[in-house]
């Protein structure tokens, strides 16, 4: 069904591409669905007899990438994926080219997709720029085996008075990242850490940080638009990240972004993460893990991040038809 919904997708992204060109260039980020999407390529070149070059990047990379692409007068690419975080920027600076007219010419019906998807990254102020790609979430990941070990369940009783299970509330979760931080080989040094933080400057430290102010029931503003970043909320939120960088996170991880946070949990070396649904299946991969069957996942106690990816054209794209 999956399978079946993308190559839709992208022919019909495509579709005006048809008779002009034989190779399009992508950039994309370096995770499981464009992996996914690489795989279906020889399928699409069949069908459609266009070639399609993917670059993909880390996350960290690619805005810094995209954008003298997009003020060039013609860049390097001729389709881009858009995160939401980034959709006012660009199309306030007029970066990416509308489609309705194509969406008009093609027939292309915009209500197989989610409204409220088509808003986040579709269209802006009534105008096509954009064609949904997938949404994400963000989720807590952790070590289901040690969350269902018959002696941490034990130690963490005695410790704490509660039931060792996966978390339903923020107090409940702090209270698991405190006690799973831990001095392993006994040198001194935290070497095992309850989470890990997130903290590179730009959106991801944005995205990271919304989970702690939306698990503690906070919002950056009211429905009248006031700011609620001085909020009682907010403010714990903030208490809390500044707190996991001091204790439970490992050392340089203010500057970490989501790829760099994956591999501690991956090496082993942390018991949680607030971190992203599509980098699930790298926790199962043999080849990206050595926590392989020991992960679980989790809805993000009070509340977490939800966001999305859209298919573009850049006004700099060498080949727009």
């Amino acid at each position: 069904m999956k399978k079946s919904f993308l190559i839709t997708s992208i022919i019909l992204f495509f579709a005006t591409s048809i008779t002009y060109a034989k190779t399009i260039r992508i950039l994309m980020e370096t995770v499981p669905d464009t992996r996914y999407l690489q795989e279906l390529l020889p399928e699409f070149e069949k069908q459609t007899g266009i070639k399609v070059e993917i670059e993909a990047i880390g996350y960290s990379d690619m805005h810094t990438k995209l954008v003298p692409q997009l003020i060039s007068s013609q860049g390097s690419y001729d389709l881009i994926v858009v995160d939401f975080y980034w959709v006012g920027e660009f199309t306030k600076a007029k970066w990416l080219m509308p489609l309705d007219d194509f969406v008009k010419r093609d027939n292309i019906d915009v209500n197989r997709y989610v409204p409220a998807l088509m808003n986040l990254v579709g269209q802006v102020d009534g105008t096509i720029y954009m064609l949904p790609f997938y949404n994400y979430s963000m989720a807590l990941v952790y070590r289901k085996d040690m969350i269902n070990d018959p002696k941490e369940k034990l130690a963490f009783k005695s410790e704490t008075g509660l039931d060792l299970k996966v978390p339903t509330s923020w107090p409940e979760y702090w209270k698991q990242v405190e006690f799973f931080t831990r001095d392993n080989d006994n040198d001194g040094q935290t070497d095992f850490f309850g989470t890990v933080i997130q903290g590179q400057r730009g959106d991801c430290v944005a995205m990271h940080w919304s989970n702690f102010l939306y698990g503690q029931g906070g919002r950056y503003n009211a429905s009248n638009g006031e700011p609620l970043l001085n909020s009682a909320a907010a403010i714990s939120a903030m208490a809390y990240y500044k707190e996991a960088i001091a204790k439970y996170s490992p050392e340089g991880s203010a500057a970490y972004c989501f790829d760099e946070a994956f591999n501690i949990v991956a090496q082993g070396n942390a018991y949680s993460l607030t971190t992203f649904n599509i980098m699930y299946a790298g926790f199962d991969d043999p080849k990206s893990s050595s926590v392989v069957g020991k992960i679980g996942i989790a809805p993000n106690p009070g509340g977490g991040l939800n966001g999305a990816w859209g298919w573009a054209i850049p006004n700099s794209s060498p080949q727009k038809e």
